[in-house]
């Protein structure tokens, strides 16, 4: 039987999820798990990422919007590194920084099952976006990674376009409502010629020559 938790929205704090997290630690039916806007905290978080060590069966976590502060971010990835079974990683609004995501980079470089990874709305710039380059360069599993509106600038865009030429798997790359300028976008140009196989978006930035861009590769998408 597969089972699943959707609890988004409905303020089950602290004590509910440490009580979730108790039963992801044993059972072998838990797939999918929605906590989204629930205030679960560092304590919450914490206890989920341990659990999540020890659980064989989840495939999906929604946590977006949980008020995820760097102790629980830690242990929260510290688990995420060691599990084996999520595919799906819904991370939005959570206000991850660079120093988060530099250790969320150290778990998904050793994790080998997630494939798709949501860091929408959140505060990584450019110092993050190098970090999950060199996930992309190592990763292997990985196919969809979402980056909208995270303060990324061309020098996040070059670093993202220099692992993209390091990689064969991931097929989607969303950096909408960045702040990419016609210089970062054609560093990224470069990278889908050299790789045909993901498609990057980047709606809503600040490059003025998309009609050219996009009209050389259909791999960029800008509308």
């Amino acid at each position: 039987i597969n089972a699943e938790y959707m609890g988004g929205s409905n303020k089950i704090g602290i004590d509910g999820a440490m009580a979730l997290s108790e039963v992801l630690g044993i059972s072998s039916s838990l797939r999918r798990i929605d906590l989204a806007c629930n205030g679960i905290e560092d304590e919450g978080v914490a206890a989920l990422g341990r659990a999540l060590k020890d659980s064989h069966c989840l495939e999906q976590i929604n946590l977006s919007a949980i008020e995820m502060l760097n102790g629980g971010a830690d242990a929260l990835f510290e688990g995420i590194r060691y599990n084996d079974s999520l595919q799906v990683l819904d991370l939005w609004h959570n206000g991850i920084g660079a120093q988060e995501v530099a250790t969320l980079a150290i778990a998904l470089i050793e994790n080998k099952s997630i494939k798709f990874l949501n860091m929408e709305d959140n505060n990584i710039g450019d110092a993050g976006a190098k970090s999950l380059s060199e996930v992309i360069t190592k990763n292997s599993i990985l196919i969809n990674i979402n980056l909208t509106s995270n303060h990324i600038g061309n020098d996040g865009a070059a670093s993202l376009s220099e692992s993209l030429m390091n990689n064969s798997t991931l097929m989607n790359l969303t950096l909408d409502r960045n702040e990419i300028d016609s210089d970062g976008a054609f560093s990224l140009y470069e990278a889908v010629n050299f790789n045909p196989l993901v498609i990057i978006s980047l709606k809503q930035n600040r490059v003025h020559d998309q009609d050219t861009l996009s009209m050389n590769s259909p791999h960029l998408l800008f509308k």
